[in-house]
Parts: structure tokens; sequence; C-alpha cells
């Protein structure tokens, strides 16, 4: 029985020196769901972004927005399809 998964890289080249890089298996229907949690997850964050008043915490709303859209990015671009036997 053969099965298919992805490699799911976490990259930063700018930041490799302070930043390890991680690797992981993950199969379609979990990169699925992680894609699906973001694109939700990222929608509430931006409403929370626009009704907050702090600075500082709206500040740390967009860094993590940022990150989210950056692992968005990486889990439909960067993924390696492979099989296993």
């Amino acid at each position: 029985m053969k099965t298919s998964g992805f490699y799911f890289f976490l990259h930063d080249h700018a930041a490799e020196r302070s930043h390890p890089m991680f690797q992981f298996l993950i199969t379609e229907e979990e990169r699925t769901l992680l894609m699906d949690l973001l694109e939700c997850d990222i929608s509430e964050l931006h409403s929370e972004i626009v009704d907050t008043d702090r600075r500082e915490y709206r500040e740390m709303l967009k860094n993590r927005e940022r990150l989210m859209k950056k692992l968005q990015r990486q889990l439909t671009q960067d993924v390696q399809e492979i099989g296993t036997p």
C-alpha cells in the first residue's frame, strides 16, 4: 500500500542563523485542515486589528497576522509531495 504526504518546510533565509528550520510530514487532509484554520483565523484577526484602540496590541496582532499569512503561503507554495512505499 502506498501512502502520500507532504513535507512542510518552515524556513526564513534572512533569519536562518538565529531560527532553525523545522520540517514535518503531514497528509493532504491535514494540510487542508491547516489551510482552513489559518483562513478563518486570519479573517477574525483582521477584524480584531481594526477594532482595537491600543497601539501595542494592534502591532502584536499585525505581526501575528503576518506570520499566519507566511504559513499559509508556505503551505501552498513550498510543499513537496512525496510518496512512501
